[in-house]
């Protein structure tokens, strides 16, 4: 027998360093087709390595507009349950696992990231009570990020534009930190094959691309610009019972048209080629609106899957979130 050993996604049960997850296999959508209060269907998995139940444990799940650091605030949970997660057979190659379905109406324009949580409710006998730790959810195993964004693009009446873009919040949640830097970059087919057949193992994922017959190519621009807007969230925003209206949110993010962007950049700032770090300087709590553009190549049938990590002065990671552009059709 061996004590219980619960985790979020596959194979993230391990001993750390985990490597950074933004799109956790833990936390399941039926869709990523979103529209504003219609209702979204997913399950979140727990799974136990070791052999022995689990002790009664916490489980939540929140979302969050689209940001790199997840703000967990009381007025954004989806669901809390408490739940055991049963001990997987000796030998079995396939972790037992607990499966909560869930369902939520998302008041925002189809664009949002999901955090998952789990802790035990108490201690396993001589066993250690496992927790989830706040620092670095897509380090952490009793943590699960699911923030993957699909930018899908009409046919525009005149043409199709060739730039495309998406707008997040560069959050800082960390007490310990204040300088920070952001790295961006196009997930090349040649050298992130692995991070691309992950995103495609999704069900969800699959099925949206592979019915408009798309591969994943690498964009002829990337650029990154810092937007005007800011909001710093306070401790009052994260008690219980704090009404979701007096949540301070960052107006424009998701999809994003160029002359949007143009608009909404920060005065005197320009946007600019995407490479090497992008230094912010946050305060604990702060989250600046923040737009990366791709410029679509001229081929067909393509996407462009690109991944923003978000570090801390140190190096560690505190988040991250990946976009997927699908340009529009080329019909003529």
């Amino acid at each position: 027998m061996s004590c219980p050993n619960i985790y979020f996604g596959t194979g993230r049960f391990g001993a750390g360093p985990l490597p950074a997850e933004y799109g956790n296999d833990a936390i399941v959508l039926t869709s990523y087709d979103v529209t504003v209060g219609s209702t979204v269907f997913g399950e979140v998995h727990v799974k136990n390595h070791g052999t022995d139940d689990s002790p009664l444990s916490h489980l939540e799940l929140y979302w969050s507009d689209p940001a790199t650091n997840f703000p967990a605030l009381p007025s954004r949970l989806i669901f809390e349950t408490n739940g055991l997660v049963p001990g997987t057979a000796i030998g079995d190659p396939t972790d037992e696992e607990f499966v909560m379905p869930w369902s939520f109406a998302f008041p925002t324009v189809g664009h949002f990231c999901l955090l998952a949580r789990i802790a035990m409710n108490s201690m396993p006998g001589g066993c250690t009570q496992q927790s989830y730790n706040a620092a670095s959810p897509p380090t952490d195993p009793q943590s699960a990020i699911h923030n993957i964004n699909v930018v899908s693009a009409a046919p525009k009446k005149f043409g199709a534009d060739k730039f495309m873009g998406f707008g997040f919040m560069a959050v800082n949640m960390q007490k310990d930190t204040q300088k920070t830097w952001l790295e961006v970059h196009a997930l090349d087919p040649r050298k992130d094959r692995e991070k691309l057949l992950n995103l495609v193992s999704l069900p969800a994922i699959d099925r949206l691309l592979s019915a408009r017959g798309v591969k994943f190519a690498l964009p002829d621009g990337l650029h990154l610009g810092d937007g005007r807007e800011r909001i710093l969230y306070h401790r009052e925003h994260f008690a219980k019972g704090t009404h979701a209206n007096c949540v301070p949110r960052i107006r424009t993010l998701g999809a994003v048209d160029s002359d949007t962007i143009k608009r909404l950049l920060l005065p005197g700032s320009k946007l600019l080629e995407a490479k090497g770090k992008h230094e912010l300087d946050l305060l604990h709590g702060e989250a600046r609106q923040t737009f990366i553009q791709i410029e679509a190549s001229d081929r067909e049938k393509v996407a462009y899957a690109v991944e923003v990590t978000h570090k801390a002065e140190d190096g560690r990671v505190i988040g991250g979130l990946t976009t997927i552009f699908v340009p529009p059709h080329d019909y003529f």
